[in-house]
């Protein structure tokens, strides 16, 4: 799943004991080991149901880049700025900033938040599209794939 992470182990075993780090449920424990960032295996897990990288610049294939003020336009199903106490986003924050916060966000310095719906951004060919990162886009029944 992981590449050049030192990838993921998951084992489930009939119950962990209680001085292992650990989840049981109520048939079953869980039991994931890896050397790398739970943000890192939270992102991976995210390609596995379905999300892509999100960028804000690629300038090894792309002159594109992300630029301009996040707007309703580019976040139709997060967006709600106001006026009053319940704006989600400070007036005048950057598209490149916020894409940077997402859990997507396609380098290691990304961040952790999910939006709900699909967030315009750059996509790994170097397009400028809206991008697949959010919970309506989201596959909660994921295959394997080798």
């Amino acid at each position: 799943m992981m590449q050049g992470t030192g990838g993921i182990e998951a084992y489930i075993v009939p119950k962990i004991a209680t001085n292992v780090v650990g989840r049981n449920f109520r048939d079953r424990g869980l039991l994931l080991t890896t050397t790398t960032s739970s943000r890192i295996v939270a992102h991976e897990i995210g390609h596995q149901c379905g999300w892509g990288d999100i960028y804000v610049s690629l300038p090894e294939i792309s002159s594109e880049q992300v630029t301009g003020p996040v707007s309703n336009g580019r976040l139709p199903l997060d967006w709600n700025n106001g006026p009053g106490p319940e704006e989600y986003y400070p007036r005048g924050l950057q598209q490149a900033s916020l894409a940077s916060r997402l859990l997507m966000y396609g380098t290691i310095s990304g961040g952790n938040d999910i939006p709900v719906g699909n967030v315009y951004g750059l996509n790994k060919e170097g397009v400028l599209d809206f991008i697949q990162t959010g919970v309506t886009g989201m596959d909660r029944t994921p295959s394997h794939n080798d």
